[in-house]
């Protein structure tokens, strides 16, 4: 029995696609030569993956028109996503939020899509017109790393990290078929 949950387990984390965040720049958690990540999706091809992710698109935000802002039939998507309290950091003990604004394109081929993180920007709610930066001085603002490239805001990093793995999860489920199994269960 222990030898199935952990070969479960494993499997489970080799299938896992994630970001992380580096002084660089989100980069694949696997592979961080790779900015961006390819989700397989078995026996799907890219028009099958690409219908899926119009709908992920029309069921997920409030305005899909809006924030929709290229697409090409059967080849890609590239999308807006505002994320309001996406993470929060820390100031000498003050906590405040952080607001994100990102597009996501994807692009198919069978069997598989690229999930490509473009345009971020993490503004952080304090008073001030602050943003959040992958690195630099912690005396000039909000960085994930120093400029010796230690972690500053490790609660912000694993929050945004966390919210761009429930992203891809989702995303994933839309596009393996799941949630439309789910939805016709009425």
């Amino acid at each position: 029995m222990r030898l199935l949950l952990l070969a479960f387990l494993c499997t489970t984390a080799l299938n896992a696609q994630k970001f992380t965040i580096t002084p660089d720049g989100l980069k694949d958690f696997y592979n961080q030569e790779n900015n961006y990540l390819v989700l397989e999706i078995e026996d799907k091809s890219a028009e099958t993956l690409y219908q899926s992710a119009k709908r992920y698109i029309l069921e997920t935000y409030k305005n899909p028109k809006e924030v929709l802002k290229a697409d090409v039939e059967n080849d890609f998507i590239r999308f807006t996503t505002y994320a309001p309290n996406v993470a929060e950091v820390n100031n000498v003990g003050a906590k405040f939020p952080v607001n994100g604004t990102y597009s996501t394109e994807l692009r198919f081929k069978d069997n598989r899509v690229k999930f490509d993180i473009l345009d971020l920007t993490l503004n952080v709610e304090n008073g001030y017109s602050a943003t959040l930066e992958y690195q630099g001085s912690t005396w000039s603002g909000f960085v994930f790393f120093n400029k010796k490239g230690k972690v500053s805001q490790g609660e912000a990093k694993s929050q945004l990290e966390q919210h761009f793995s429930n992203r891809i999860e989702q995303l994933k489920s839309f596009l393996e078929g799941k949630v439309e199994e789910q939805n016709n269960d009425w």
